[in-house]
């Protein structure tokens, strides 16, 4: 059973690591064997417009409705176009105020028949893809 939690020889990453919850738990992590990369999404851009040439339009995700949101059509056509996108997704009670205040839009959230929109994030990040990654031409052809 202890092998099931042996972090040793691991890599985990964290994002928003100077927060005092993230901070403990790479405390906490690292203590456990495992290799800590601490992640700044502003480095993050950087990186990404230093490999684009060109600054990434920030999107986050979240279930709620937003304000600043950007539709999936609209971000389709960005992406299509070979614009940089930095596209992040928030887990559990998604991602902090902060962190969304500093993206450019927030993707309109997706909602099913009945307005229930809190799915897993593998779930929702597989719908994202799909609709942004999708053809434009989405007529089948």
């Amino acid at each position: 059973m202890s092998d099931l939690f042996d972090l040793r020889d691991k890599t985990i990453a964290i994002t928003g690591g100077g927060g005092v919850l993230c901070s403990a738990m790479a405390l906490a992590l690292a203590k456990a064997g495992a290799r800590i990369a601490i992640l700044d999404l502003a480095e993050v851009a950087a990186d990404v417009e230093s490999d684009a040439g060109a600054a990434p339009l920030t999107v986050a995700t979240s279930a709620a409705p937003q304000r600043r949101t950007i539709g999936f059509s609209k971000l389709r056509r960005r992406v299509h176009n070979g614009g940089p996108v930095l596209l992040i997704f928030g887990t559990a009670w998604g991602l902090a105020d902060e962190a969304l205040d500093d993206c450019d839009a927030l993707l309109a959230p997706i909602a099913g028949n009945d307005g229930y929109n809190h799915l897993s994030v593998r779930s929702a990040a597989a719908i994202i893809f799909d609709r942004i990654l999708s053809p434009e031409d989405d007529s089948g052809n």
